[in-house]
C-alpha cells in the first residue's frame, strides 16, 4: 500500500513483524547530584538523565554511562516483600551481595506474576520507562530498551537485514570501532568500514545509527543460574562481524542504548503493521475503519483505538 509506505519515515527499524523503533542519539548517561527527574510514579529523584551529545560519546566523571542492569531507581519493597533497592549508582561488586544468590529483587524478583524481563509489571525497572530524559523529551515513558529479540530481529530477521549493518570505524579524530546500523527503507549509499567524521555525520542526518564497540544491557532477563543473569548484546571486530549475545552478571556494568516504538509524527499515531494489514472493514459514523483483533485503524492504516 503506497499511502502506507510513506508513513515510514526515514530513521525508522523493524524490531518484530510488527514494530518499529527509532534510536537515541547516543549512549544513555546519568549525573547523581545534578537537579531533578521525574519518574513513572509521579514522585522527583535527585540526579539526570541524558543522552550522550554523539553516538561515539562517553561519559566522565561525574557522569556514568554504565549501569548495572535494571538500576533504574525504582523502589518496589513496598509492593515486593524480596525487592532491594539498586540505584543507578550501584558501583561495585561488593555492593552485590553474596548471600543474595539469587539477584531477588534485583530487577525483576523470581516467581509470582512479575515477568523476568524489563516488560508489563516490571517494566519500571527499565530505566527510559521509569525516568525523565532531560534531552529526550524530559517526560517519563517514552524510551525504552529493546528486548534481545528484538535485536536479533533487527539483525536478521528485517528485509534485506545483512545489508544494513556493519563493523565500522569512524574517526572523530581518533579512531572509534562500532557497529552501524541502517533503517529499514535506506537509499543511501552501502555500508563501508571507515568514516571521516563528516561522512558519518552525513550518514547520521540521513538515519543511520552507530553504537561503539562493546556490551549492551537488553531488556531480556535469563533465568540460568538462579536468575543471577540477564542478556547483553555485544560485536567486536572479528566473529564476521556479527552480533553476540550471552548472559551476563546483573550487577556488571555495561551501556544501554534506548529506542522508542514509532508514532506517525505528524498524528502521533501508530502505523498498521505490516502484518496486520488483512483486516475486517466496518462502516462507524460515515467513517470506514478496519479492524484487527483488538486493534482499530482508519484507511490511512492509523491505529484509532
Amino acid at each position: 500500500m503506497k499511502i502506507l509506505s510513506i508513513l515510514l519515515a526515514i530513521g525508522w527499524f523493524s524490531v518484530s513483524t510488527e514494530k518499529q523503533v527509532t534510536f537515541a542519539p547516543g549512549n544513555l548517561q546519568f549525573h547523581s547530584t545534578e537537579g531533578t527527574h521525574s519518574t513513572a510514579v509521579g514522585v522527583d529523584k535527585s540526579g539526570t538523565w541524558r543522552f550522550a551529545a554523539s553516538a561515539w560519546e562517553s561519559a566522565t566523571s561525574p557522569w556514568l554511562d554504565a549501569f548495572g542492569w535494571a538500576t533504574s531507581g525504582w523502589d518496589n519493597r513496598a509492593n515486593d516483600p524480596d525487592a532491594k533497592l539498586f540505584e543507578p549508582t550501584l558501583n561495585t561488586i561488593n555492593n552485590y551481595l553474596a548471600s543474595d544468590i539469587n539477584c531477588t529483587g534485583y530487577g525483576p524478583s523470581q516467581g509470582g506474576g512479575r515477568s523476568q524481563d524489563l516488560t508489563g509489571n516490571s517494566a519500571n525497572y527499565d530505566w527510559g520507562i521509569f525516568n525523565a530524559i532531560s534531552n529526550g523529551g524530559n517526560e517519563v515513558g517514552k524510551w525504552r530498551t529493546l528486548l534481545y529479540s528484538e535485536w536479533n530481529y533487527l539483525f536478521y530477521s528485517r528485509k534485506k537485514a545483512d545489508e544494513l549493518y556493519g563493523f565500522a570505524y569512524i574517526k572523530t579524530p581518533d579512531s572509534i570501532a562500532g557497529i552501524a546500523i541502517l533503517p529499514d527503507d535506506w537509499s543511501g549509499e552501502a555500508l563501508k568500514e571507515g568514516y571521516s567524521l563528516g561522512e558519518w555525520q552525513n550518514m547520521e542526518a540521513a538515519g543511520a545509527v552507530f553504537l561503539p564497540e562493546g556490551k549492551y544491557w537488553t531488556a531480556t532477563g535469563n533465568t540460568t543460574n538462579n536468575n543471577k543473569f540477564a542478556q547483553v548484546l555485544f560485536f567486536h571486530e572479528g566473529t564476521n562481524n556479527d552480533p553476540q549475545d550471552l548472559p551476563e552478571e546483573r550487577y556488571n556494568h555495561f551501556p544501554v542504548r534506548l529506542a522508542k516504538d514509532y508514532v506517525d509524527p505528524a498524528t502521533g499515531v501508530e502505523t498498521i503493521p505490516q502484518h496486520e494489514r488483512t483486516t475486517q472493514k466496518i462502516l462507524c459514523n460515515g467513517q470506514l475503519l478496519m479492524i484487527s483483533g483488538e486493534k482499530i485503524y482508519n484507511t490511512l492504516g492509523q491505529k484509532v483505538h
